[in-house]
C-alpha cells in the first residue's frame, strides 16, 4: 500500500509540475519550457500506466478523483494555451501577408 500511495504522489508532482509549466509558458519561453512539460506528462503516463498494472483499475479508483481533476485542469489548459498560440499564428500570418503585398506593390512602382 506504500508503494501505491509513493506513486500515486509521484504522478501528482509530475501533473502539477505540468501545470505550472503551463502557468509560465508564453511566446518567449515556449521552446524553454514545452519540452519539460511534453517530458513531465511522458513520465506521469508512464508511471500511470505502471499503476494500472500492478495494482489494477479497482485500487486506483479510490485516488482518481484528485488525478481526474488535475488531468482535466491540463486538458483545459492545453487548449486554452493551443487556442493562445493559434490566434497569434492567424495574426502573424495576416501580417505577413499584409507586408507581401506592400513589398509586391513597391517593387511593381519602381519598374
Amino acid at each position: 500500500m506504500e508503494n501505491l500511495e509513493y506513486k500515486i504522489e509521484n504522478v501528482t508532482q509530475r501533473l502539477d509540475n505540468v501545470l505550472e509549466g503551463f502557468e509560465m509558458l508564453d511566446f518567449e519561453t515556449f521552446d524553454a519550457i514545452f519540452p519539460k512539460i511534453v517530458e513531465e506528462m511522458k513520465k506521469a503516463n508512464a508511471l500511470r500506466d505502471s499503476l494500472l498494472n500492478e495494482f489494477g483499475l479497482e485500487k486506483l479508483i479510490n485516488y482518481d478523483a484528485e488525478l481526474s481533476r488535475k488531468a482535466k485542469q491540463i486538458e483545459l489548459k492545453f487548449d486554452n494555451i493551443l487556442g493562445v498560440f493559434s490566434k497569434e499564428e492567424k495574426r502573424l500570418e495576416r501580417e505577413l501577408a499584409a507586408n507581401l503585398t506592400r513589398r509586391k506593390i513597391t517593387n511593381y512602382i519602381r519598374y
